[in-house]
């Protein structure tokens, strides 16, 4: 069974860019003149959002394909922080707070040197908002393409 996904919209958008979305939910009904942003609370097989993605992407549009499930995520920020830094400390790193909050699945935590005379980088940490566990590179790239066609 195909996975259902929303689409996330990192920005308002003028409802009337969004008119194509009911071609693959018909219950989702927007007003032109209003502007949307966050989730739309549509559900929409995973393969069939990823071409909705696309083009707004091409449009200028910035926007996510996210499993429903994650519209109720359950780690907050702060459980999200504790994690990434209990992580950091085993990997001899420290976390900070990343400004970027998309693609809304994971908490992201730049990290960087402890310790050290010169600031090095040491990656990112991202904590899953459902479960909090860390996602790993391969997660993260399976993910950026299978549901948004992003390399």
């Amino acid at each position: 069974m195909q996975k259902k996904c929303d689409l996330y919209l990192c920005e308002a958008v003028d409802a009337s860019q969004l008119n194509v979305i009911r071609l693959f939910d018909k219950a989702f009904v927007c007003e032109n003149g209003t502007k949307l942003s966050g989730y739309l609370s549509i559900s929409v097989n995973r393969v069939k959002l990823v071409a909705v993605v696309s083009d707004f992407r091409r449009r200028q549009i910035p926007c996510f394909s996210v499993p429903v499930e994650y519209r109720e995520a359950r780690i907050s920020f702060e459980a999200a922080l504790q994690i990434a830094q209990a992580h950091a400390m085993e990997q001899g790193l420290v976390g900070a707070e990343n400004p970027t909050p998309y693609p809304p699945l994971f908490w992201s935590f730049v990290l960087v040197s402890k310790g050290a005379t010169e600031k090095k980088t040491g990656g990112v940490i991202m904590v899953d908002r459902l479960d909090g566990h860390i996602w790993g590179l391969e997660e993260y790239e399976e993910y950026m393409y299978d549901y948004n066609n992003l390399f």
